[in-house]
C-alpha cells in the first residue's frame, strides 16, 4: 500500500484531460477531478490513460500539466487516473479552486473508556 506524503483533499469538478497518442494526435478524455494535493489528482475517467503518459488537465480556464502514474479500472466507475503534477506546474487553492472542495483534516476528542 502506498502512503501519500502530501495533504490531499477531496473534491468535485468536472476536468477534461488532454493527452496525446503514439502518432502525435492529441485526444479529450472527459473527467472528474476526485482528490487534488499540491503535487498531484486523482480524477475519474470515462476512458483509461496509460501509466506514464503526459497530460494536461483542464479545470475552466486553467491548465495542470503531468505524468499519469496509475490508472485503475473499475467496473461500475470507470477508470481512477492518478497524475503527479510537473515541478513547474503545482497546484494551489488561490490559483484555483473546485467548486466542491473538502479537507478532512480533523482531530477527534480522546475520550476515556467508561
Amino acid at each position: 500500500m502506498q502512503i501519500r506524503q502530501t495533504k490531499r483533499l477531496l473534491c468535485s469538478q468536472r476536468v477534461s484531460l488532454i493527452c496525446s497518442d503514439l502518432g502525435g494526435w492529441w485526444h479529450t478524455v472527459p473527467g472528474n477531478l476526485e482528490e487534488i494535493a499540491k503535487d498531484s489528482a486523482m480524477i475519474l475517467s470515462d476512458g483509461p490513460i496509460s501509466s506514464g503518459k503526459k497530460v494536461r488537465i483542464l479545470c475552466g480556464t486553467n491548465q495542470l500539466k503531468g505524468t499519469v502514474q496509475t490508472c485503475v479500472h473499475d467496473d461500475l466507475l470507470g477508470f481512477f487516473v492518478e497524475v503527479r503534477f510537473d515541478r513547474d506546474s503545482q497546484w494551489s487553492e488561490p490559483w484555483f479552486r473546485p467548486q466542491h472542495l473538502l479537507s478532512l483534516e480533523w482531530e477527534a476528542p480522546l475520550r476515556a473508556a467508561s
